[in-house]
This record gives C-alpha cells, sequence and structure tokens, in this order.
C-alpha cells in the first residue's frame, strides 16, 4: 500500500511538472539561467528607458516605440520573472549597472538630442536581444526557458523595425 502512495505521489509531481505547476527540481543550465536573469534585467531597462522617452521624446515615432517598448516588456518581465521563480531563481530586481548607466545618460540628455539617441540605442540593443535570444531558443537546454525566447524573438523582431522607424523619423525631423 505504501508503495502505491509514493509511486501515485511521484506521479502526480512528475505530471505537476511537465504542466509547468510545480518548480523544476534541478538547477537551471548555466546559460539557460545566465539569458532569463539577462532578459529580466534587460526588460526593466526598457521599461524605464521608455518612461524616460515618454518624457522627453518630441517626434512622434518615438513616442509610439516608447510607448510599444514598455507595454510589451511589462508583460515579458511579468512571464520570464514567473517562469524564473518556479526554476527557484532569484529575478534581478533592476536594470544592470551598464544599464542604468544608460537610463542615466537618456535622463540627463538635452532634449535636442533625445530622439536620435534613444531610437539609435534602442536599434543596437535589440539587435543584440535578438542575437541572444536566438541563441537561447535554439540552443538552450531548458525546454520551458527556450519556448520563453521563442516566444520574445517575435516581440524583439518588432521593435526592431520600430526603433529604425522611430530612428528614421528622428533623422529626419532633425534635418527639418
Amino acid at each position: 500500500m505504501q508503495k502505491r502512495i509514493v509511486a501515485l505521489a511521484a506521479l502526480i509531481v512528475v505530471a505537476l511538472a511537465t504542466m509547468g505547476v510545480v518548480a523544476a527540481a534541478a538547477d537551471a543550465p548555466a546559460q539557460d539561467e545566465n539569458w532569463l536573469m539577462t532578459s529580466i534585467s534587460g526588460d526593466r531597462f526598457e521599461i524605464a528607458g521608455g518612461k524616460i522617452a515618454l518624457s522627453k521624446a518630441s517626434v512622434p515615432a518615438v513616442r509610439t516605440l516608447a510607448h510599444r517598448l514598455i507595454v510589451d516588456h511589462t508583460k515579458s518581465l511579468h512571464d520570464a520573472v514567473q517562469l524564473a521563480l518556479r526554476w527557484g531563481l532569484k529575478p534581478p530586481p533592476a536594470a544592470t549597472p551598464s544599464e542604468q548607466w544608460e537610463l542615466n545618460r537618456l535622463r540627463y540628455m538635452p532634449k535636442s538630442w533625445f530622439d536620435a539617441q534613444y531610437s539609435a540605442l534602442e536599434v543596437k540593443d535589440h539587435n543584440q536581444d535578438i542575437e541572444e535570444t536566438g541563441f537561447e531558443a535554439r540552443k538552450g537546454s531548458a525546454p520551458d526557458i527556450r519556448r520563453e525566447a521563442l516566444k520574445d524573438l517575435p516581440m524583439l523582431n518588432l521593435h526592431l523595425r520600430l526603433s529604425k522607424a522611430a530612428a528614421k523619423a528622428a533623422d529626419a525631423a532633425a534635418q527639418s
């Protein structure tokens, strides 16, 4: 009787784990954990940067980009934090120090430079994000973390297109 209860309990744990209800029993592979923590920090960076942009940008395409980044990265942050917690990981509470430096640079930048500088930063940042996220999606070991990366790729590609359009609009506004 006791063996049946233990076997049934083990079966339930396996079933719940495959549904994502129970935290993973093992540590996340280093590459997967690194991508997930980087993604969370990046989401925090994008949300903070978007808020700065909404207060400083004058070009409509740059304001549209900022709003979209806030909305999309808020959802991405929520999903990534939940995934990290399921793995027993402590999500980073803020953007990385280098991202904080970039945010301060944007915060104190003259408004006349802001639109072009912010949109150029977003083009560069999203190119890097796509490269890192694509690598995780192809080479990650943990299936649920790989799925998160795969889910993020279309969003990041859209953000890159919007960033390029915002940069073009900021350049055109600077020329007029």
